[in-house]
C-alpha cells in the first residue's frame, strides 16, 4: 500500500484526537505514505495544515457549499465566505492539494446567489472542484421543505435513482428550474477551469 484515504467527513471534529492520530502516524513511519482526507473548512489553521503535511497528507477536501454570504448563513454550518477563502489559502500555502465541494439549489437560491458560487470557485482556484445540485435525502430538513414546497422548492421525484447530486433529477426551485441548475453546473466547471488556464474570451481575461 502506498496511499489511502480517510473517508470520515468529520476528520477534525475532535482536534486533540486528530493531532494524536497524526503524531502516531509520524512515530510509526506511516508518514512515508501519501494520503488524503476531508474536513470542515472552519477547522483549518496553519498549525493543522503543517501537521497534516508532516504526517504525509497530500490532499484535503472541504465543503465550501456556496459563495453567497446569506446562503451560507442560512445553512447554519458556521462557515463564512471569508472563512472559506482563508481555509483554502492556508491549505495551499502548506503545499496541500485542495479539493472543494459546492452545491447549487440551497433554499431560496437564485441565479444571483448561484453566480456568487461560480465566482468564488473561480477565485479560489482549487486543484479539483465538484459542483453538485441539492438532493432531498430522506429525513433531512431539505426533504421536509421540498415536501411542503418551502424554500422555493419543487419535488420532482421520489425515485431513489434520481437522488444523485451530480446526475440526478429529484429537485428544482421556482427561481431555478432543473435545466437552469444543470446549466449552472456546466458554468461552474467551465468558468473555473477556463480561468485557471488563463483563457481570454472576447478580450476579457477569465
Amino acid at each position: 500500500m502506498q496511499s489511502f484515504t480517510f473517508e470520515d467527513e468529520t476528520f477534525m471534529i475532535d482536534r486533540a484526537r486528530t493531532y494524536r492520530l497524526l503524531e502516531l502516524m509520524r512515530e510509526r513511519g506511516l508518514s512515508r505514505l501519501r494520503w488524503m482526507a476531508n474536513l470542515h473548512a472552519k477547522t483549518v489553521d496553519e498549525e493543522l495544515a503543517e501537521r497534516l503535511v508532516e504526517a504525509g497528507c497530500v490532499s484535503i477536501g472541504t465543503g465550501v457549499e456556496s459563495g453567497n454570504a446569506e446562503v451560507l448563513g442560512r445553512a447554519g454550518k458556521g462557515l463564512t465566505v471569508e472563512g472559506a477563502r482563508q481555509a483554502v489559502h492556508t491549505l495551499k500555502r502548506a503545499g496541500l492539494e485542495v479539493r472543494t465541494f459546492f452545491i447549487f439549489g440551497h433554499p431560496h437560491e437564485t441565479w444571483r446567489t448561484a453566480l456568487d458560487t461560480v465566482r468564488l470557485a473561480a477565485e479560489l482556484a482549487p486543484d479539483q472542484a465538484s459542483f453538485g445540485i441539492m438532493v432531498p435525502y430522506p429525513d433531512t430538513e431539505v426533504a421536509a421543505m421540498a415536501a411542503r414546497g418551502d424554500g422555493g422548492y419543487k419535488l420532482l421525484s421520489l425515485d431513489w435513482a434520481d437522488y444523485d447530486k451530480y446526475l440526478g433529477h429529484a429537485l428544482e426551485l421556482e427561481a431555478l428550474p432543473r435545466p437552469h441548475l444543470e446549466l449552472l453546473q456546466i458554468l461552474g466547471y467551465s468558468w473555473l477551469y477556463l480561468r485557471k488556464a488563463g483563457t481570454v474570451i472576447l478580450g476579457i481575461s477569465i
